[in-house]
């Protein structure tokens, strides 16, 4: 079809209406590019992620082994800087101390006396010398001195 037929007016809307199909065409083209980009990057993206999850597994996997390793290390000598996993100590419980109910006591034996006992009374108080009065029975202390011979 020959442009030079048409009526001006004609003419300039068809000019019109072709630079916007190749303006339109160009976009297209743009778009296709940055959407086969998408693709390559999805793709790139998914196997990435792929390769994460067979980690994450792996490394899920050897977690009991690293708890185990924890309470060699400190059996081991490890210095507890140099443990990866602490294990959290429990605050409110604890061994009690003593021996274990039932079993017969071990205590230093009263030693046998090499002179007889010498009673201390007191008049008045060492302190601030306020005067005392009698002993309170049941409030008698006994201590043992021990000399220790010289070599």
């Amino acid at each position: 079809m020959m442009n030079e037929d048409l009526p001006e007016d004609l003419r300039k809307y068809l000019h019109n209406l072709e630079r916007k199909i190749a303006q339109l065409e160009k976009d297209l083209k743009k778009e296709s590019a940055g959407k086969e980009a998408l693709r390559q990057s999805n793709k790139k993206l998914k196997k990435e992620n792929e390769k994460l999850k067979k980690e994450l597994a792996r490394l899920q996997g050897s977690a009991p082994v690293l708890a185990g390793s924890d309470k060699t290390a400190e059996a081991g000598g490890v210095p507890t800087s140099k443990v990866f996993y602490r294990r959290n100590r429990q605050e409110g419980k604890k061994k009690p101390t003593g021996g274990q109910p039932g079993h017969p006591g071990h205590a230093r034996k009263k030693p046998t006396p090499n002179s007889p006992p010498i009673p201390i009374t007191l008049d008045k108080c060492p302190e601030c010398g306020t005067p005392l009065g009698e002993p309170v029975k049941g409030a008698e202390q006994k201590r043992t001195v021990t000399d220790i011979p010289l070599p």
